[in-house]
C-alpha cells in the first residue's frame, strides 16, 4: 500500500484503494467485528503519517529521525466520530480505533524526537445521517452541508458551562477509514477550524478511486461504506 494524496484541502494521505481486497478487509473490520485487522492497516497509516509530518520537520533528516533539540511540535490525531446508534451496534468507533493504534506505533518511531502525539476527541455526532434514499439523491455540495449539520465538537465540562471550546493553536490530523468524496473531511476541517484548530491533513485507510461512471453509483459506494 503506497500512501497517495488526493485532496487539497485538507490534503489526504490514503494507504490504498477501495478495491479487491483490501476493501473487503474494511467492510469486515467496520461490520464484521474483525479489530484483529487493525494492526494491518496501521501499517499503511504510519507511512501516511510521515507523509504529513516530514515537511513540518525543520530539515528531513528530522523527520528520518534525528534528535530535535528544539520543543516538540504537539500534533493531534482526530477521529472521525460515528452515531452514538453505530458505535452501540459494531461496540467500537472504527476511526478511533485506527487513531488510537496508529498513535501507539507512531510513539515508537523517531517521529517522536520532533513531535508529540496525542488523541484528539474533539468531534462527535449530533445526530444520525439521513437515510440510505435520501442520501444517495444528494450531490456533493449538499451531502457536506447534510454532514457538516450532523457533526459537531464534542462538548466539555467548560462548554456546558457556556464557554465554547478553545482549540486554537492546535495542529490537526484527521483520521478515517475510507474517504470517497471527502465531504465528510472537508465538514471536520470546516468545524474544527472554526473553533481555531489548524487541520494539517488527513490519513485513512483507502481511497475509494475516481470513476468516470454516473454520480449515483459514486453516492451508492459512499452511503455503504460512511453509514457512521
Amino acid at each position: 500500500m503506497r500512501p497517495k494524496s488526493r485532496y487539497a484541502l485538507p490534503p489526504v494521505f490514503s494507504a490504498g484503494a477501495y478495491t479487491h481486497e483490501l476493501a473487503r478487509c474494511i467492510l469486515a473490520f467496520k461490520n464484521g467485528g474483525r479489530t484483529d485487522l487493525t494492526e494491518y492497516f496501521v501499517t499503511g497509516l504510519v507511512r501516511a503519517a510521515y507523509e504529513i509530518l516530514g515537511p513540518l520537520s525543520s530539515s528531513p533528516t528530522k523527520a528520518m529521525g534525528m534528535r530535535n533539540k528544539t520543543s516538540s511540535q504537539q500534533i493531534y490525531w482526530v477521529p472521525i466520530p460515528s452515531t452514538a446508534q453505530s458505535a452501540r451496534r459494531r461496540g467500537f468507533v472504527p476511526a478511533e480505533l485506527l487513531a488510537q493504534q496508529t498513535l501507539r506505533q507512531l510513539r515508537k518511531t523517531p517521529l517522536t524526537e520532533t513531535f508529540e502525539f496525542q488523541l484528539g476527541r474533539f468531534l462527535c455526532q449530533k445526530s444520525r445521517l439521513s437515510s440510505a434514499t435520501g442520501q444517495k439523491l444528494l450531490g456533493v455540495s449538499a451531502r457536506r452541508r447534510r454532514i457538516l449539520d450532523s457533526m459537531s465538537i464534542r462538548p466539555t465540562l467548560t462548554s456546558v458551562l457556556g464557554r465554547e471550546r478553545d482549540l486554537r493553536g492546535k495542529k490537526c490530523v484527521l483520521v478515517d477509514d475510507v474517504v470517497t468524496t471527502g465531504a465528510t473531511l472537508k465538514a471536520a476541517t470546516s468545524i474544527l477550524e472554526k473553533h481555531g484548530a489548524h487541520v494539517i491533513g488527513a490519513i485513512t485507510v483507502a481511497a475509494v478511486p475516481r470513476k468516470t461512471s454516473e454520480e449515483t453509483k459514486r453516492h451508492n459506494v459512499e452511503t455503504n461504506l460512511t453509514q457512521r
